[in-house]
């Protein structure tokens, strides 16, 4: 061997472990790439149900617009019982769930205390009683405990 391949060996010795940690490097950083993108597919489709089931909860209480309150004992509760019904109303119904007569479909007391509940929690009762609203009106039965 001659004096210059030796010194161009000695000069070039640490190219192939640096080029190797280099290259390390890189995967390392392509696969947090990724991971990332994934988790961040991820978060926007758990925030887009989200979405969805906030929508769902959300339209009959802004389709009624109810008086401003800071404490939901003292809010409206003939409103309050207008969103349950709403948001029954609005729900995936099936055609037959409940039955029909002759001013429209009948809807349980019961239901409508649950859906009042699930929106509004059970810090305070639905006062069921009927309720008019713009252009409709859901008569409640006190005798059938119905809407």
């Amino acid at each position: 061997m001659s004096e210059a391949n030796v010194n161009k060996k000695r000069k070039n010795r640490w190219a192939f472990p640096l080029g190797l940690i280099i290259t390390v490097f890189a995967v390392i950083g392509l696969v947090c790439v990724i991971l990332a993108g994934v988790n961040a597919t991820k978060k926007a489709v758990i925030k887009s149900k989200n979405i969805d089931e906030y929508n769902t909860m959300l339209t009959p209480v802004v389709m009624n617009d109810p008086d401003p309150f800071d404490d939901i004992t003292k809010a409206n509760k003939n409103q309050l019982i207008d969103i349950s019904v709403w948001s029954i109303l609005k729900s995936n119904l099936s055609p037959d769930k409940y039955e029909y007569g002759e001013d429209g479909m009948i809807i349980p007391e019961e239901d409508v205390t649950a859906e009042f509940h699930k929106l509004f929690g059970t810090d305070t009762e639905p006062e069921h009683a009927t309720v008019n609203g713009y252009g409709y009106t859901f008569t409640y039965d006190s005798a059938k405990h119905t809407y």
